[in-house]
C-alpha cells in the first residue's frame, strides 16, 4: 500500500521490470500537468532498484509491489536560469498532496551557499520542512536524498540532504 515518489528526469512506464507495476498521479514539474508518460534514463534505473520486479533476471527491486508516483522535471543545462528549486518544490509539494508516503530525490549539488547553488529556493525549504513534518497525514514522508557523486563525497555531502536532518541521505562507495 505503500506509494513511492520518484523526482527524477522521468521513467520509462514501458520497460518490461515495470509490466505488473502500479503508476499514480505522474506529474511533470515543468509543465505544471499531470501526464501520461514519462520517459529518463535516469529516473528508470533508480524506479529500477526500488521496484523491478525480476523478469528478465537482470534486477529484483528492494520493494516491487509499491506503487510509484512519477515526477518529472527536465535536465536544464542553465538551471538557475530556470528555476530549478521552485520546479523541485512543485514536485516535491504535489507528491505530499497526492498521498505519497516516500520521496526518493537522487539529485542535489555541492552546498556552497544560495548564490551557486542551483537546486536551492526558499520554496523547495518550505515544500521540504512541510513533507517532512506534515505529510502523510501529520506523520512526515520519508525524503531520500542521493549523498553526491563522485569526488565530491570525499568533502561534503550535498545539498539538500546536508540540510535536512530528518532525510535520508544515502551514499554509495564502488
Amino acid at each position: 500500500n505503500l506509494i513511492v515518489a520518484i523526482i527524477d528526469d522521468g521513467i520509462d512506464f514501458e520497460h518490461p521490470e515495470f509490466a505488473n507495476t502500479r503508476f499514480v498521479h505522474p506529474y511533470d514539474c515543468h509543465t505544471n500537468q499531470e501526464i501520461d508518460t514519462l520517459y529518463g534514463p535516469h529516473g528508470t534505473q533508480v524506479a529500477g532498484v526500488i521496484l523491478a520486479n525480476h523478469h528478465f533476471g537482470q534486477i529484483a527491486g528492494i520493494a516491487p509491489r509499491v506503487s510509484i508516483m512519477p515526477i518529472s522535471h527536465p535536465i536544464d543545462p542553465n538551471p538557475v536560469a530556470t528555476g530549478y528549486g521552485t520546479q523541485l518544490a512543485k514536485g516535491i509539494s504535489y507528491a505530499v498532496e497526492h498521498g505519497a508516503d516516500i520521496i526518493n530525490c537522487s539529485w542535489g549539488s555541492p552546498w556552497k551557499g544560495s548564490a551557486t547553488n542551483y537546486y536551492y529556493s526558499p520554496m523547495l525549504e518550505n515544500a521540504l520542512e512541510n513533507a517532512l513534518k506534515d505529510g502523510r497525514d501529520g506523520k512526515g514522508c520519508i525524503v531520500v536524498f542521493g549523498a553526491g557523486n563522485g569526488e565530491d563525497l570525499q568533502k561534503e555531502i550535498y545539498y539538500p540532504g546536508n540540510q535536512h536532518k530528518e532525510s535520508l541521505v544515502v551514499g554509495a562507495i564502488d
